[in-house]
């Protein structure tokens, strides 16, 4: 189910409000006493009725009346339960859903409070309210592109810096080229002494002779 329109512009709090309220409503099974006297309600919002015509259902008040009691003697009004029952049944007249109904006790109740100037459907002033509204929605949109731009510029520092670790990690675990010759190379050179060896093995005298002798001897 859909949040209505005005509802992105509540306050946290505000909205906690609401959602109970719009909760309390939907877990409400009961015949309320507006819904069993609707017919009489209607009657009276269109000025056929007297506030005094709506009976009392329990027979343990003191009263006949359903919005009057008695206190030390004196007739007291019930003002929060005709207003609550007052706004049920303008809802259920109109055929109003359970978030329309909230949505109205929810404005009644911020207006007692303070938090908005009355004025008449269609004044200046309601015009004017919904523009402040809508200002700072703006304010708070634009907020929220700054907060955005700065945690992108955040992620972007962290890839490039990541970036830099990786490639400093991929460098330390390459191996380490050293001056040491090839296997080939050390082939050679071995083969090369080995000849060198066996060059100089050979006696370069003819034999018998007294240097080869001496060459023979010194060998040994």
């Amino acid at each position: 189910m859909s949040k209505p329109s005005f509802y992105d512009k509540l306050t946290d709090e505000e909205k906690k409000e609401y959602d109970n309220s719009i909760k309390k409503a939907s877990n409400t099974s009961k015949e309320s006493y507006v819904e069993k006297n609707i017919d009489s309600w209607v009657k009276f919002l269109a000025g056929h009725r007297n506030i005094t015509d709506f009976k009392r259902e329990s027979k343990k008040a003191d009263s006949p009346y359903q919005y009057f009691f008695t206190r030390n003697g004196k007739t007291c009004f019930q003002y929060k339960s005709f207003v609550a029952d007052l706004l049920e049944a303008i809802a259920l007249q109109d055929g109003l859903n359970a978030q329309r109904k909230s949505m109205m006790k929810y404005e009644l109740v911020k207006f007692l409070r303070g938090g908005q100037k009355f004025s008449r459907a269609g004044d200046k002033a309601e015009t004017e309210t919904d523009d402040v509204s809508e200002e700072l929605n703006d304010v708070a949109r634009r907020k929220e592109k700054e907060k955005q731009a700065i945690r992108n510029a955040k992620n972007l520092q962290k890839a490039v810096v990541q970036k830099e670790l990786n490639a400093l990690a991929k460098q330390a675990s390459e191996p380490i080229a050293t001056t040491r010759p090839s296997f080939e190379k050390m082939a050679e050179e071995a083969e090369q002494a080995r000849k060198e060896k066996e060059d100089a093995d050979v006696c370069p005298y003819a034999d018998g002779t007294p240097q080869a002798n001496r060459w023979h001897l010194n060998r040994d």
